[in-house]
């Protein structure tokens, strides 16, 4: 892992610290091939260090707007990596994730209140 992906990975854990989202409650199952499996929450991977951030890759977006149908974009992926308490070898599960995707929930604002009258 770069110096980059380093630093990046310390941003994300502060951010995570700073401010809970109810989004990373959610559970990521992940299992071993020894059979071993569990469902930490998100902000448990996250706030542990237990992931790392992979190389960015260009895919398709999942967002259509009007005449454009098929825009590339480029994303962070994250892998959740645990040790296996049975074996011992690496477990790794793709997060639900990206880095931008987490960054933009993180670091955005409460809603308007104004919203909600």
């Amino acid at each position: 892992m770069t110096s980059a992906m380093d630093s990046m990975k310390e941003i994300i854990i502060e951010l995570v610290r700073k401010k809970k989202n109810a989004y990373l409650s959610n559970r990521l199952q992940i299992q071993c091939t020894c059979g071993y499996s569990e469902a930490p929450t998100l902000y448990s991977i996250l706030v542990s260090g237990g992931f790392d951030i992979m190389e960015p890759v260009s895919t398709i977006s999942p967002f259509v707007a009007e005449f454009i149908y098929d825009e590339t974009i480029t994303v962070t992926p994250i892998k959740a990596v645990k040790p296996c308490p049975q074996c011992g070898s690496n477990i790794e599960a793709e997060f639900p994730l990206s880095v931008e995707s987490l960054q933009n929930m993180l670091q955005a604002g409460p809603p308007d209140p104004a919203m909600y009258c």
